[in-house]
């Protein structure tokens, strides 16, 4: 098995308060929601970079909280069409493509993972178009969630970018897995 990490080429901040502002140079990422105002983080993973003829074993979101409070966990959802960090703001947000893909958790500092293995393999072979996740505050109505994670511009500690840790075996090497008794060397 080998392993591969992936990046985001795109990341940035919607704001409901100032809905046409752009944070796509920011290096933090804000969940918060108080009343009605919140920040969405919104993310793309290129893909490019996992090797062609592979099977995906499994995929992990990381995502780095610098600050982290009020113990919960957040929805991540698909993106239904593609957006541009340099001009993405709440009034062009993309909105989300179905139910929820799972949870993440903004409790605390440190880093915070989520199994993303169907969605990465689904962007990986074609079958789901990628066009990255959002994070919304959790619903219903909790006040003042607030979360900031790391984006690819954080300059603080670079090892803090939000990643996908890939795992996958080679196809073209396949892996033994009968019994050992009858191997003979040649």
């Amino acid at each position: 098995m080998s392993e591969i990490d992936i990046y985001t080429d795109h990341d940035s901040n919607l704001r409901s308060s100032q809905p046409n502002n752009n944070y796509g140079s920011r290096t933090g990422m804000i969940i918060w929601k108080s009343g009605v105002n919140q920040w969405i983080p919104i993310l793309h993973f290129i893909t490019d970079d996992i090797p062609i003829g592979i099977n995906i074993i499994s995929a992990v979101l990381w995502l780095y909280a610098n600050v982290g409070s009020n113990a919960t966990s957040n929805p991540v959802y698909k993106n239904a069409t593609m957006f541009n960090e340099n001009i993405v703001t709440w009034n062009n947000k993309p909105s989300t493509d179905g139910a929820s893909i799972g949870v993440i958790s903004s409790a605390s500092s440190g880093w915070h993972t989520m199994d993303i293995t169907n969605i990465l393999t689904g962007w990986y072979d074609n079958s789901i178009v990628n066009n990255g996740i959002q994070i919304p505050p959790q619903s219903p109505l909790v006040w003042t969630q607030n979360a900031s994670y790391s984006t690819k511009e954080s300059t603080d500690i670079p090892s803090e970018k939000p990643y996908i840790k890939v795992t996958y075996s080679d196809l073209s090497r396949p892996l033994w897995t009968g019994p050992h008794n009858n191997l003979q060397i040649i």
